[in-house]
């Protein structure tokens, strides 16, 4: 499942979503207006931009899934440090949330789930993280989710958080809106050392670069605490 990759990594959200450069605070709730929206589209246009296709782009690469097998996990770190988890193999994300987080929201979609089930979480500060539960595909060596995800916003105790709560569910909840019905690929190359450097691209081939240019690298993890996989400083 790799629908939400990089979603608000090294995004100014308040600038994005805020008014008149006022804080929003936690209980806020209101949908975000039209021009926020706006804001937003551009950004995620910005993010999913696609170069020419690359002919053979799913004739290489690594079944890191499957080497990882069933009781191991992805691990993937950007140029910045920061972290998120890919889970192979598991459909219930009970076996993984620490029971001290708190889930805020929830989006559903039916659909397709793909050849094998995934659980993807995703940080968007210290205190919000994303968790989407769908499925993947082979796509010759390249990994594709074709959307029929869930996907659970949850908050933990952190001293301090990037996000307000409304921020973080409106980002979340229009990334899910978004990625509905997008096919979007991963490829795992190995550069050596248990590392791979990943790839992105769309259904047909053609690179995201600018999900690229955060240079994520994966390596193969064993299934441990998730707090302490995902904020190994705090």
């Amino acid at each position: 499942m790799r629908t939400l990759r990089d979603c608000g990594r090294g995004l100014a959200l308040t600038a994005l979503l805020a008014t008149g450069g006022c804080a929003t605070g936690d209980a806020e709730s209101r949908p975000p207006t039209g021009a926020e929206i706006a804001r937003l589209d551009a950004w995620y246009g910005e993010l999913l931009d696609t170069g020419p296709a690359e002919a053979g782009w799913d004739a290489r690469g690594t079944d890191l899934p499957g080497l990882a097998g069933e009781r191991r996990w992805l691990l993937l770190t950007d140029a910045a440090g920061r972290r998120q988890l890919l889970m192979p193999g598991f459909a219930d994300e009970r076996e993984v949330v620490p029971r001290s987080w708190r889930r805020l929201r929830q989006w559903r979609e039916d659909g397709p789930r793909g050849e094998r089930a995934s659980l993807q979480v995703q940080p968007l500060d210290a205190r919000h993280i994303l968790v989407a539960r769908g499925g993947y595909r082979r796509r010759g060596s390249a990994f594709c989710s074709d959307g029929g995800a869930t996907l659970s916003l949850y908050e933990r105790s952190a001293p301090a958080s990037e996000f307000t709560r409304w921020e973080a569910e409106t980002l979340a909840g229009y990334l899910f809106d978004r990625t509905r019905g997008r096919t979007l690929c991963a490829r795992y190359d190995s550069i050596g050392g248990g590392q791979y450097a990943v790839r992105n691209f769309d259904g047909a081939g053609r690179p995201l670069a600018t999900l690229d240019q955060a240079r994520e690298i994966a390596t193969i993890v064993p299934a441990a605490a998730v707090e302490a996989l995902l904020f190994p400083d705090l």
